[in-house]
């Protein structure tokens, strides 16, 4: 038998454990600690010692993934012989828990954040989110919601951002960068910071003027088409092209 460290170590870091190894069985990675199967005498000092109750021993069920990674990551990480200090925000992620292969909208929320990714967040997703009383979705992507999940926002009302809308800060700083870079000049953090609100709140705001459904309720797909289509128009107009 051997003990393994497991989720509930991600994020926390704490290293009572390697304090009272009495073998230095335990590598470090960026995230968590993991310990070699292979140098564990199964002595379980470390266990108790562990705050976030993450090791535990490899006899216990399910743990199968967790005696893979532990070995895997212990041949490719430093080895850790002497206890230092703990992530300043352990405490905050010392109850978190990893859920292979499920994806995070199940997680009762307020906001949600879908974020790097494409496509991912399905009906059922969005259905869930809404049952967990969800109140806001804001996409920090290019479509992380399919069609179905964006009908399935829409029709429970949600302040639902869509990624053109909410997620155009990236490409607006690209163009501020551009802009920049033909100028010849370097503005200061704090000027970049203003000009970028200031893009954002004007978006907000187009949004507000053509997404208003009535009665306290904005469609902010409605008005983020619009506001994008008639931005594109007015400039084709404007350049004589139709």
């Amino acid at each position: 038998m051997t003990y393994v460290v497991t989720d509930a170590c991600i994020r926390c870091k704490y290293m009572d454990c390697v304090e009272v190894c009495p073998v230095d069985c335990f590598y470090e990675g960026e995230n968590m600690l993991v310990i070699n199967p292979s140098e564990c005498i199964d002595c379980g000092v470390c266990e108790p010692e562990c705050p976030a109750e993450a090791i535990l021993p490899d006899t216990e069920s399910g743990l199968e993934q967790w005696l893979e990674l532990n070995a895997k990551y212990s041949a490719e990480w430093p080895n850790l012989t002497s206890k230092r200090d703990s992530p300043e925000d352990a405490d905050e992620f010392k109850n978190a828990t990893f859920h292979a292969g499920r994806r995070p909208w199940g997680v009762e929320c307020d906001v949600a954040l879908p974020c790097a990714t494409q496509n991912e967040l399905l009906g059922e997703d969005a259905r869930t989110l809404v049952r967990n009383g969800c109140i806001a979705v804001s996409e920090g992507a290019n479509m992380p919601t399919d069609l179905e999940g964006v009908h399935v926002f829409k029709e429970a009302h949600l302040l639902y951002a869509p990624g053109k809308a909410s997620n155009a800060g990236g490409v607006a700083v690209s163009g501020l960068e551009m802009s920049q870079n033909s100028e010849r000049r370097s503005w200061r953090e704090s000027e970049l910071q203003q000009m970028l609100r200031d893009i954002m709140d004007g978006i907000h705001e187009r949004c507000l003027e053509y997404g208003d459904r009535g009665g306290g309720y904005t469609d902010y797909v409605k008005g983020a088409n619009i506001a994008g289509f008639k931005k594109v128009a007015d400039a084709m107009l404007a350049f004589g092209v139709v």
